[in-house]
């Protein structure tokens, strides 16, 4: 079995988010993660670690409302997973 079916078999599809939509959430969130306080506005470095969280993970039914998404850092974002 390809290594793309493997990785679709465990992780599942990951969800889409529309460029509009993060540039929604990362304005929000005043470019910060919301989980360790990393600021990205300040240091374009920063910036281009920030990604775009589920709370409520996807992968346990959380949705893609605005509510349920925020702005986290790559290692925090890998950190928490698909943990609640």
């Amino acid at each position: 079995m390809p290594l793309k079916q493997l990785k679709k078999l465990f992780v599942g599809t990951p969800p889409k988010i529309s460029r509009e939509d993060a540039m929604k959430v990362f304005h929000r969130d005043h470019f910060k993660c919301q989980y360790c306080g990393l600021d990205g506005k300040h240091h374009f470095e920063n910036w281009l670690v920030l990604t775009i969280d589920h709370v409520h993970p996807h992968a346990h039914g959380g949705s893609r409302k605005m509510e349920n998404l925020v702005t986290a850092c790559r290692p925090c974002n890998l950190m928490k997973g698909r943990h609640i």
